[in-house]
């Protein structure tokens, strides 16, 4: 172990300006899918249906981000996880568990972009019967992983 800096070394830290290269990378992906909502709907939705769907709603993936904006492209209302897509131009579009309130004409967009989601159990009591599911609507079975 070195005990102490040689002058020329102390010197050498001492000098300004340190030199560094910073790179920087912005990602900016393009959309699979834009749409709008198709009439309000309530809090917690998670059935949306959609008008003026543009783009391949065949690309669109499960776990995939979506904006949800007061403009086209923005994210000011939220970002959830899509499940599920049917439909061209109108359909419906499944996402996960949220609390956002849905308003009239709000702007979808699907980016791909999987991001590390959190996926909620939900556990139902009925009957003296305990059931489990996974993402809100996946029946859980202890003998299936």
């Amino acid at each position: 172990m070195r005990s102490q800096l040689s002058s020329s070394e102390l010197d050498l830290l001492l000098k300004r300006p340190h030199r560094t290269r910073l790179y920087m990378l912005v990602d900016r992906p393009l959309s699979v899918f834009t749409a709008q909502v198709n009439g309000a709907h309530s809090v917690g939705s998670r059935s949306i249906s959609f008008k003026n769907g543009s783009g391949d709603s065949l690309g669109v993936k499960s776990g995939m981000t979506l904006l949800i904006g007061s403009s086209a492209g923005s994210r000011d209302l939220g970002i959830i996880r899509v499940k599920a897509i049917s439909g061209t131009t109108t359909g419906t579009l499944t996402v996960a568990e949220n609390s956002f309130a849905w308003p009239a004409d709000a702007y979808l967009t699907i980016l791909p972009e999987f991001r590390l989601w959190s996926v909620y159990p939900r556990v139902t009591y009925s009957g003296g019967v305990v059931d489990w599911f996974k993402d809100y609507d996946i029946n859980y079975d202890a003998n299936v992983l």
